[in-house]
Formats: structure tokens, sequence, C-alpha cells
């Protein structure tokens, strides 16, 4: 996700502490409490989610992760790392609802064992994030009901990682500019050459006294 106010910005929001970058992945409705920040350990809360797909219904409560974190920076993958983190699934007993419309109307309650490695960083004007979400599910014998669970498990860890991204840009373009970057600015502002002098002076000439300006 590019960030308009460039590389400074993001480097800006990349050297505040891990709780806080976290908190600034965090969207409307998600919860972030401390379990022992000391040990990098949070619990991390995200809204309820409601899915259609493939006409049935695939809902869960709001999942509860316990979340590892660890400052990652110095190491390049796919981009710049600045924080790599583990969340495992805590409230996973029944935690999907599927209601299924075909071929006859039944409701089905699944439990799930889930644990993602998540990956934030950045690369010039860009915040990047990957992440590998491990699902353990036992399904019912139904008829196409291990494509359905497929898809609502990658559609919903990507939905969730780009929801991430997006977060960090809007947090890195809301940060003031530090002491430095202002002082930067303003001494490019100054020494910022004029770009027609010439003309400017010219046209002063021209509109000297008694001769109006056009």
């Amino acid at each position: 996700q590019k960030v308009s106010k460039g590389a400074k910005a993001i480097e800006n929001l990349m050297s505040k502490s891990d709780r806080e970058v976290l908190e600034a992945m965090a969207q409307e409705g998600w919860e972030v409490e401390v379990v022992d920040e000391s040990k990098g350990l949070y619990m991390l809360s995200l809204p309820p989610v409601l899915y259609e797909v493939m006409g049935t219904s695939v809902s869960i409560p709001a999942p509860r992760f316990l979340t590892k974190l660890r400052d990652s920076r110095g190491r390049t993958s796919k981009f710049k790392e600045r924080l790599e983190g583990d969340l495992v699934l805590q409230n996973g007993e029944g935690i999907f609802t599927l209601q299924l419309g075909f071929p006859f109307r039944t409701k089905l309650c699944i439990s799930a064992a889930g644990w993602t490695r998540a990956k934030v960083g950045f690369e010039g004007d860009e915040i990047l994030s990957s992440n590998f979400v491990e699902v353990g599910i036992q399904l019912p014998k139904v008829p196409g009901l291990t494509n359905i669970m497929e898809y609502f498990v990658k559609n919903y860890g990507t939905q969730s990682t780009q929801e991430c991204t997006d977060a960090l840009a809007r947090a890195a373009e809301r940060l003031p500019e530090t002491p430095l970057q202002s002082i930067e600015d303003t001494m490019k502002e100054f020494l910022k050459p004029l770009t027609d002098p010439e003309g400017k002076e010219k046209k002063l000439v021209e509109s000297g006294p008694g001769r109006p300006s056009t």
C-alpha cells in the first residue's frame, strides 16, 4: 500500500514500539489487549464475520488470537521487515456456523484450530505485509463443504492482511513530521531555485513606470 507522504513517513511509523505498530494495524471494531508487553504477548480480538459463499452463509463470532510479536528489523525477505507475529486462535470450539441452502437447508456448527504467522514491513514508499495460515477443521461429509471452507479461509486471511496494510498506511499519513523532517523540508523549500528568474526580471522591465502590465 503506497503512502503519499513517502518513505520518511513510513520510517517514522516503523520507528514506533511494537505495541504502537500493532495498535496502528487495528481496524474499527478490533481490540488489542496487553497480556505481557515485556514478552511481546497480546490478545487480539477481531469483529464477527458473515460471508455468503456458494449459496451458503458462513459466520463466526469475534475470533480471539493470542499474539506473540517479534521485532524483525534488519531482516529482509520480500521486503524490509519490521514486525513478525504468531497468532493462535483461542476460541475455536464451535466457531463456524454454516447455513447450507443446498441440497437441503441445514445448520452446522464446526470447530477449528488456527495459527497464522504475519509479517509487516516496507519498501520505499510502500507498506507491505504477508501471512501464512494453517487451519485444522474436521468437516462432516457434505458435498462441496470442503471447497466452501477453503474459499472462506483463504479470502478471510487475504482480506484481513490487506486491511492491516491499509490501516498502517493511513497511520503513516496521519503522523506529524519529526522535527528533523520539518527542518529538511523547510531547507529544501528555501534553497529551491526560481524556475524562471530571467523571465520574471524581463516582465518587471516591460511593466516599468508608466507602462501597464498585461
